[in-house]
Protein backbone atom coordinates (compact mmCIF):
# COMPACT_ATOMS: atom_id res chain seq x y z
CA UNK A 1 0.00 0.00 0.00
CA UNK A 2 1.30 3.43 -0.95
CA UNK A 3 2.10 5.68 2.01
CA UNK A 4 0.03 8.84 2.35
CA UNK A 5 2.12 12.04 2.46
CA UNK A 6 1.71 14.05 5.64
CA UNK A 7 3.48 17.14 6.95
CA UNK A 8 3.04 18.05 10.62
CA UNK A 9 4.03 21.28 12.30
CA UNK A 10 4.83 20.67 15.98
CA UNK A 11 4.53 23.67 18.30
CA UNK A 12 6.07 23.72 21.76
CA UNK A 13 6.86 19.99 21.81
CA UNK A 14 9.93 18.12 22.96
CA UNK A 15 12.15 16.33 20.41
CA UNK A 16 11.41 12.98 22.10
CA UNK A 17 7.66 13.55 21.74
CA UNK A 18 8.05 14.48 18.07
CA UNK A 19 10.11 11.34 17.38
CA UNK A 20 7.60 9.11 19.15
CA UNK A 21 4.59 10.51 17.27
CA UNK A 22 6.36 10.47 13.90
CA UNK A 23 7.22 6.80 14.47
CA UNK A 24 3.58 5.97 15.21
CA UNK A 25 2.44 7.76 12.05
CA UNK A 26 5.11 6.11 9.88
CA UNK A 27 4.08 2.66 11.09
CA UNK A 28 0.47 3.62 10.49
CA UNK A 29 1.03 4.19 6.76
CA UNK A 30 1.89 7.90 6.55
CA UNK A 31 4.95 9.25 4.73
CA UNK A 32 5.68 11.79 7.44
CA UNK A 33 7.71 14.94 7.22
CA UNK A 34 7.69 17.48 10.01
CA UNK A 35 8.93 20.83 11.24
CA UNK A 36 8.81 22.33 14.71
CA UNK A 37 8.56 25.67 16.50
CA UNK A 38 9.43 26.37 20.13
CA UNK A 39 6.21 28.33 20.61
CA UNK A 40 3.35 30.05 18.79
CA UNK A 41 5.24 33.35 18.69
CA UNK A 42 7.29 31.98 15.79
CA UNK A 43 4.33 31.13 13.53
CA UNK A 44 5.26 33.88 11.09
CA UNK A 45 8.65 32.20 10.58
CA UNK A 46 7.15 29.25 8.67
CA UNK A 47 4.84 28.71 5.71
CA UNK A 48 1.72 27.40 7.42
CA UNK A 49 0.13 26.34 4.12
CA UNK A 50 2.77 23.61 3.77
CA UNK A 51 1.41 21.82 6.86
CA UNK A 52 -1.44 19.31 6.93
CA UNK A 53 -1.82 19.18 10.73
CA UNK A 54 -0.65 21.31 13.68
CA UNK A 55 0.18 19.58 16.98
CA UNK A 56 0.77 21.61 20.15
CA UNK A 57 1.81 20.87 23.73
CA UNK A 58 1.79 22.64 27.15
CA UNK A 59 -1.83 22.10 28.13
CA UNK A 60 -2.05 24.90 30.67
CA UNK A 61 -1.59 27.52 27.97
CA UNK A 62 -3.47 25.63 25.25
CA UNK A 63 -6.53 27.90 25.04
CA UNK A 64 -4.37 30.95 24.42
CA UNK A 65 -2.06 29.11 21.98
CA UNK A 66 -4.99 27.58 20.12
CA UNK A 67 -6.73 30.94 19.80
CA UNK A 68 -3.51 32.54 18.55
CA UNK A 69 -2.86 29.82 15.98
CA UNK A 70 -6.51 29.73 14.89
CA UNK A 71 -6.46 33.49 14.32
CA UNK A 72 -3.37 33.17 12.14
CA UNK A 73 -4.91 30.32 10.12
CA UNK A 74 -8.10 32.31 9.60
CA UNK A 75 -6.12 35.35 8.50
CA UNK A 76 -4.45 33.21 5.80
CA UNK A 77 -7.72 31.43 4.93
CA UNK A 78 -6.20 28.03 5.77
CA UNK A 79 -8.13 24.94 6.87
CA UNK A 80 -5.53 23.10 8.97
CA UNK A 81 -6.68 21.07 12.00
CA UNK A 82 -5.10 21.78 15.40
CA UNK A 83 -4.52 18.82 17.72
CA UNK A 84 -3.56 19.06 21.40
CA UNK A 85 -1.02 16.63 22.92
CA UNK A 86 -0.13 16.45 26.60
CA UNK A 87 0.68 14.19 29.54
CA UNK A 88 -1.59 16.27 31.78
CA UNK A 89 -5.22 15.34 32.31
CA UNK A 90 -6.73 18.67 33.35
CA UNK A 91 -10.29 18.23 32.06
CA UNK A 92 -11.16 21.92 32.29
CA UNK A 93 -8.05 22.85 30.28
CA UNK A 94 -8.85 20.22 27.66
CA UNK A 95 -12.41 21.54 27.26
CA UNK A 96 -11.12 25.12 27.04
CA UNK A 97 -8.63 24.11 24.33
CA UNK A 98 -11.35 22.38 22.30
CA UNK A 99 -13.64 25.39 22.65
CA UNK A 100 -10.79 27.60 21.44
CA UNK A 101 -10.60 25.66 18.18
CA UNK A 102 -8.60 22.46 18.77
CA UNK A 103 -10.08 19.45 16.96
CA UNK A 104 -8.95 16.73 19.38
CA UNK A 105 -6.93 15.94 22.50
CA UNK A 106 -4.31 13.17 22.47
CA UNK A 107 -2.87 11.93 25.72
CA UNK A 108 0.81 10.95 25.91
CA UNK A 109 -0.42 7.76 27.58
CA UNK A 110 -2.05 6.68 24.31
CA UNK A 111 0.06 8.04 21.41
CA UNK A 112 -1.45 5.45 19.03
CA UNK A 113 -4.63 7.51 19.03
CA UNK A 114 -2.91 10.06 16.82
CA UNK A 115 -3.46 7.74 13.84
CA UNK A 116 -7.27 7.78 13.95
CA UNK A 117 -7.33 11.46 14.94
CA UNK A 118 -5.11 12.59 12.07
CA UNK A 119 -6.95 10.44 9.50
CA UNK A 120 -10.35 11.68 10.66
CA UNK A 121 -9.30 15.33 10.53
CA UNK A 122 -7.69 14.95 7.10
CA UNK A 123 -10.91 13.37 5.83
CA UNK A 124 -12.90 16.29 7.26
CA UNK A 125 -10.57 18.83 5.61
CA UNK A 126 -10.95 16.99 2.30
CA UNK A 127 -14.76 16.95 2.55
CA UNK A 128 -14.86 20.64 3.45
CA UNK A 129 -12.61 21.41 0.48
CA UNK A 130 -14.90 19.42 -1.82
CA UNK A 131 -17.97 21.25 -0.54
CA UNK A 132 -16.24 24.61 -0.94
CA UNK A 133 -15.13 23.70 -4.47
CA UNK A 134 -18.65 22.61 -5.40
CA UNK A 135 -20.09 25.79 -3.91
CA UNK A 136 -17.67 27.88 -6.01
CA UNK A 137 -18.59 25.91 -9.14
CA UNK A 138 -22.31 26.30 -8.45
CA UNK A 139 -21.91 30.04 -7.88
CA UNK A 140 -19.89 30.41 -11.07
CA UNK A 141 -22.54 28.55 -13.09
CA UNK A 142 -25.20 30.79 -11.52
CA UNK A 143 -23.18 33.85 -12.54
CA UNK A 144 -22.72 32.50 -16.07
CA UNK A 145 -26.46 31.93 -16.43
CA UNK A 146 -26.98 35.52 -15.31
CA UNK A 147 -24.51 36.81 -17.93
CA UNK A 148 -26.30 34.80 -20.61
CA UNK A 149 -29.70 36.16 -19.57
CA UNK A 150 -28.28 39.69 -19.78
CA UNK A 151 -27.98 39.07 -23.52
CA UNK A 152 -24.20 38.70 -23.89
CA UNK A 153 -23.28 37.33 -27.31
CA UNK A 154 -21.57 33.95 -27.43
CA UNK A 155 -17.94 35.03 -27.81
CA UNK A 156 -17.96 37.79 -25.15
CA UNK A 157 -19.72 35.34 -22.82
CA UNK A 158 -17.09 32.66 -23.51
CA UNK A 159 -14.29 35.17 -22.82
CA UNK A 160 -15.86 36.15 -19.51
CA UNK A 161 -16.23 32.47 -18.60
CA UNK A 162 -12.54 31.75 -19.29
CA UNK A 163 -11.38 34.54 -16.99
CA UNK A 164 -13.85 33.50 -14.29
CA UNK A 165 -12.77 29.83 -14.43
CA UNK A 166 -9.14 30.82 -13.81
CA UNK A 167 -10.12 33.08 -10.90
CA UNK A 168 -12.49 30.51 -9.38
CA UNK A 169 -10.56 27.25 -9.77
CA UNK A 170 -6.98 28.53 -9.62
CA UNK A 171 -5.81 26.85 -12.84
CA UNK A 172 -3.04 28.50 -14.87
CA UNK A 173 -5.26 29.09 -17.87
CA UNK A 174 -8.30 27.97 -19.81
CA UNK A 175 -9.83 28.28 -23.25
CA UNK A 176 -13.00 27.26 -25.06
CA UNK A 177 -12.88 25.70 -28.51
CA UNK A 178 -15.72 25.24 -30.97
CA UNK A 179 -16.04 22.08 -33.04
CA UNK A 180 -16.14 22.95 -36.76
CA UNK A 181 -17.62 20.84 -39.55
CA UNK A 182 -14.34 20.87 -41.51
CA UNK A 183 -12.52 19.04 -38.68
CA UNK A 184 -10.91 22.12 -37.17
CA UNK A 185 -11.29 23.51 -33.65
CA UNK A 186 -11.91 27.26 -33.47
CA UNK A 187 -10.50 29.02 -30.42
CA UNK A 188 -13.60 30.96 -29.33
CA UNK A 189 -12.06 32.56 -26.22
CA UNK A 190 -9.05 32.13 -23.94
CA UNK A 191 -7.83 33.49 -20.64
CA UNK A 192 -4.45 34.14 -22.32
CA UNK A 193 -2.48 33.48 -25.54
CA UNK A 194 -5.64 33.39 -27.70
CA UNK A 195 -3.91 34.46 -30.92
CA UNK A 196 -1.02 32.01 -30.46
CA UNK A 197 -3.49 29.20 -29.84
CA UNK A 198 -5.33 30.09 -33.04
CA UNK A 199 -2.05 29.89 -34.98
CA UNK A 200 -1.58 26.23 -33.98
CA UNK A 201 -4.17 24.91 -36.41
CA UNK A 202 -6.00 22.77 -33.84
CA UNK A 203 -8.16 19.94 -35.15
CA UNK A 204 -10.44 17.18 -33.88
CA UNK A 205 -10.31 14.81 -36.87
CA UNK A 206 -7.91 11.95 -37.62
CA UNK A 207 -5.11 14.27 -38.74
CA UNK A 208 -1.87 14.54 -36.70
CA UNK A 209 -3.10 17.77 -35.09
CA UNK A 210 -6.16 15.94 -33.83
CA UNK A 211 -4.14 13.35 -31.89
CA UNK A 212 -3.85 15.16 -28.55
CA UNK A 213 -6.18 16.05 -25.70
CA UNK A 214 -8.39 18.56 -27.56
CA UNK A 215 -9.04 16.37 -30.58
CA UNK A 216 -9.29 13.18 -28.53
CA UNK A 217 -11.82 14.71 -26.13
CA UNK A 218 -14.11 15.63 -29.02
CA UNK A 219 -13.59 12.30 -30.82
CA UNK A 220 -14.22 10.12 -27.76
CA UNK A 221 -16.65 12.48 -25.97
CA UNK A 222 -14.64 11.88 -22.79
CA UNK A 223 -12.28 13.94 -20.64
CA UNK A 224 -8.64 13.58 -21.70
CA UNK A 225 -5.73 14.55 -19.43
CA UNK A 226 -2.11 14.76 -20.56
CA UNK A 227 1.12 15.67 -18.83
CA UNK A 228 4.14 17.28 -20.45
CA UNK A 229 5.88 13.90 -20.80
CA UNK A 230 2.87 12.08 -22.29
CA UNK A 231 3.77 10.23 -25.47
CA UNK A 232 1.24 11.75 -27.87
CA UNK A 233 1.48 14.10 -30.84
CA UNK A 234 4.31 16.51 -31.56
CA UNK A 235 1.73 19.30 -31.34
CA UNK A 236 1.18 18.63 -27.62
CA UNK A 237 4.91 18.75 -26.92
CA UNK A 238 5.09 22.04 -28.81
CA UNK A 239 2.12 23.47 -26.91
CA UNK A 240 3.31 22.32 -23.48
CA UNK A 241 6.78 23.79 -24.01
CA UNK A 242 5.53 27.02 -25.58
CA UNK A 243 2.90 27.83 -22.97
CA UNK A 244 4.46 26.24 -19.88
CA UNK A 245 1.75 23.60 -19.54
CA UNK A 246 2.85 20.78 -17.24
CA UNK A 247 -0.60 19.21 -17.50
CA UNK A 248 -3.74 19.81 -19.54
CA UNK A 249 -7.33 18.63 -19.20
CA UNK A 250 -9.69 18.72 -22.19
CA UNK A 251 -13.38 18.36 -21.40
CA UNK A 252 -15.94 17.74 -24.17
CA UNK A 253 -18.83 20.18 -24.29
CA UNK A 254 -21.80 17.93 -25.04
CA UNK A 255 -25.35 19.26 -24.73
CA UNK A 256 -28.62 17.64 -25.83
CA UNK A 257 -26.65 15.03 -27.75
CA UNK A 258 -24.75 17.70 -29.70
CA UNK A 259 -20.96 18.07 -29.46
CA UNK A 260 -20.39 21.82 -29.57
CA UNK A 261 -16.73 21.98 -28.58
CA UNK A 262 -14.25 21.60 -25.76
CA UNK A 263 -13.26 23.29 -22.49
CA UNK A 264 -9.50 23.16 -21.91
CA UNK A 265 -7.84 23.76 -18.53
CA UNK A 266 -4.10 23.69 -17.97
CA UNK A 267 -1.81 23.87 -14.96
CA UNK A 268 1.89 24.35 -14.21
CA UNK A 269 1.91 21.31 -11.89
CA UNK A 270 2.34 17.91 -13.51
CA UNK A 271 -0.05 16.06 -11.18
CA UNK A 272 -2.59 18.83 -10.73
CA UNK A 273 -5.57 17.04 -12.27
CA UNK A 274 -6.38 14.17 -9.91
CA UNK A 275 -9.13 11.68 -10.76
CA UNK A 276 -11.40 13.32 -8.21
CA UNK A 277 -10.73 16.78 -9.61
CA UNK A 278 -11.38 15.57 -13.14
CA UNK A 279 -14.78 14.21 -12.07
CA UNK A 280 -15.71 17.58 -10.56
CA UNK A 281 -14.63 19.43 -13.70
CA UNK A 282 -16.64 16.97 -15.81
CA UNK A 283 -19.77 17.85 -13.84
CA UNK A 284 -19.02 21.54 -14.32
CA UNK A 285 -18.41 21.19 -18.07
CA UNK A 286 -21.62 19.18 -18.57
CA UNK A 287 -23.68 22.00 -17.10
CA UNK A 288 -21.60 24.64 -18.86
CA UNK A 289 -22.21 22.98 -22.24
CA UNK A 290 -25.98 23.41 -21.86
CA UNK A 291 -25.56 27.09 -21.00
CA UNK A 292 -23.24 27.68 -23.96
CA UNK A 293 -25.64 25.94 -26.35
CA UNK A 294 -28.47 28.11 -25.03
CA UNK A 295 -26.28 31.20 -25.50
CA UNK A 296 -25.64 30.20 -29.13
CA UNK A 297 -29.36 29.66 -29.72
CA UNK A 298 -30.28 32.95 -28.08
CA UNK A 299 -27.73 34.81 -30.21
CA UNK A 300 -29.23 33.27 -33.35
CA UNK A 301 -32.70 34.27 -32.18
CA UNK A 302 -31.55 37.83 -31.50
CA UNK A 303 -30.00 37.97 -34.96
CA UNK A 304 -33.12 36.52 -36.56
CA UNK A 305 -35.36 38.91 -34.62
CA UNK A 306 -33.22 41.88 -35.67
CA UNK A 307 -33.30 40.76 -39.31
CA UNK A 308 -37.07 40.30 -39.27
CA UNK A 309 -37.65 43.53 -37.36
CA UNK A 310 -35.80 45.61 -39.96
CA UNK A 311 -36.93 43.63 -43.03
CA UNK A 312 -38.61 45.70 -45.73
CA UNK A 313 -41.42 43.15 -46.04
CA UNK A 314 -44.27 43.28 -43.52
CA UNK A 315 -44.04 40.26 -41.22
CA UNK A 316 -46.13 39.07 -38.29
CA UNK A 317 -46.53 35.87 -36.26
CA UNK A 318 -49.83 34.60 -34.90
CA UNK A 319 -50.91 31.96 -32.46
CA UNK A 320 -52.94 28.96 -33.60
CA UNK A 321 -56.18 30.94 -33.13
CA UNK A 322 -54.92 33.82 -35.28
CA UNK A 323 -54.07 36.34 -32.54
CA UNK A 324 -50.91 38.30 -33.40
CA UNK A 325 -48.01 37.90 -30.96
CA UNK A 326 -45.19 39.61 -32.92
CA UNK A 327 -44.88 42.09 -35.77
CA UNK A 328 -42.12 44.07 -37.43
CA UNK A 329 -41.75 47.76 -38.26
CA UNK A 330 -42.65 47.32 -41.92
CA UNK A 331 -46.13 46.05 -40.94
CA UNK A 332 -46.67 49.04 -38.67
CA UNK A 333 -45.58 51.40 -41.44
CA UNK A 334 -47.72 49.66 -44.07
CA UNK A 335 -50.88 49.39 -41.96
CA UNK A 336 -50.57 52.63 -40.02
CA UNK A 337 -51.26 50.82 -36.73
CA UNK A 338 -48.90 50.91 -33.72
CA UNK A 339 -47.40 47.81 -32.19
CA UNK A 340 -49.76 48.10 -29.21
CA UNK A 341 -52.78 48.20 -31.55
CA UNK A 342 -51.59 45.21 -33.60
CA UNK A 343 -50.52 42.83 -30.82
CA UNK A 344 -53.28 40.50 -29.54
CA UNK A 345 -55.58 41.51 -32.42
CA UNK A 346 -56.13 39.25 -35.47
CA UNK A 347 -55.29 39.82 -39.16
CA UNK A 348 -58.93 40.85 -39.55
CA UNK A 349 -57.69 44.25 -38.29
CA UNK A 350 -56.21 44.85 -41.76
CA UNK A 351 -59.09 43.39 -43.78
CA UNK A 352 -60.88 45.58 -46.33
CA UNK A 353 -63.92 43.32 -46.04
CA UNK A 354 -64.05 42.55 -49.77
CA UNK A 355 -63.06 38.90 -49.88
CA UNK A 356 -64.33 35.61 -51.21
CA UNK A 357 -65.32 33.31 -48.28
CA UNK A 358 -64.05 30.34 -50.31
CA UNK A 359 -60.61 31.95 -50.44
CA UNK A 360 -60.28 32.14 -46.66
CA UNK A 361 -61.82 28.70 -46.17
CA UNK A 362 -59.19 27.24 -48.50
CA UNK A 363 -56.45 29.17 -46.69
CA UNK A 364 -57.42 27.91 -43.23
CA UNK A 365 -57.80 24.36 -44.49
CA UNK A 366 -54.29 24.36 -45.92
CA UNK A 367 -52.40 26.01 -43.06
CA UNK A 368 -54.17 23.99 -40.35
CA UNK A 369 -52.95 20.87 -42.17
CA UNK A 370 -49.39 22.17 -42.13
CA UNK A 371 -49.26 23.44 -45.71
CA UNK A 372 -48.06 26.84 -46.88
CA UNK A 373 -50.52 29.24 -48.48
CA UNK A 374 -50.03 32.28 -50.71
CA UNK A 375 -52.51 34.66 -52.29
CA UNK A 376 -53.41 38.21 -53.20
CA UNK A 377 -55.18 40.02 -50.33
CA UNK A 378 -56.89 43.41 -50.25
CA UNK A 379 -56.14 45.22 -46.97
CA UNK A 380 -57.30 48.46 -45.38
CA UNK A 381 -54.90 50.69 -43.43
CA UNK A 382 -55.73 52.78 -40.39
CA UNK A 383 -56.42 55.86 -42.56
CA UNK A 384 -59.08 53.96 -44.50
CA UNK A 385 -57.00 53.47 -47.64
CA UNK A 386 -57.00 50.08 -49.38
CA UNK A 387 -53.87 48.35 -50.63
CA UNK A 388 -53.06 44.99 -52.19
CA UNK A 389 -50.43 42.61 -50.73
CA UNK A 390 -49.21 39.21 -51.79
CA UNK A 391 -49.46 37.31 -48.50
CA UNK A 392 -47.62 34.06 -47.71
CA UNK A 393 -48.48 32.05 -44.58
CA UNK A 394 -46.14 29.35 -43.26
CA UNK A 395 -47.20 27.00 -40.40
CA UNK A 396 -44.71 26.75 -37.49
CA UNK A 397 -44.44 23.50 -35.53
CA UNK A 398 -43.78 22.92 -31.83
CA UNK A 399 -41.45 20.20 -30.43
CA UNK A 400 -44.29 17.67 -30.54
CA UNK A 401 -44.77 18.22 -34.27
CA UNK A 402 -48.07 20.09 -33.98
CA UNK A 403 -48.87 23.35 -35.76
CA UNK A 404 -48.64 25.98 -33.06
CA UNK A 405 -48.05 29.31 -34.83
CA UNK A 406 -48.18 30.92 -38.25
CA UNK A 407 -45.60 33.17 -39.95
CA UNK A 408 -47.18 35.69 -42.29
CA UNK A 409 -45.16 37.69 -44.83
CA UNK A 410 -46.67 40.44 -47.01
Amino acid sequence: MKSKPLHILFVGMLPSQITQLNTVLLKGGFAVTSSSLPDAQHLTDVQLSASDVLLIDSLRSHPEIVEQIQAELSAQNLDIPILVYSSLGDEAAIVAALKAGAKDFISSKNPQRILSSVQRELDCVHKRAQLAEQARADQLLHDIEGWMLQGLDYEPLAQKICLAVVATFGVRGTWIGGKQADGSVRVVAASEHAEMLRELGLRWDESPHGAWSVGLAIQTQQAVMLTADSQTSDLWHTVSARFGMASVLALPLLARGEMIGVLVLYAVQRNYFSEQLIRRYEQFSNRLAVILLMAQEQQKLRLLSAAMSYATQAIFITQHDGSIIWCNRALMHLSGYSEQEILHSTPHLFSAGNYDPALWQNMWQQILHGKEWSGDVLNLNKSGETYHVWQSITPLYDQQGSVNNFLCVQ
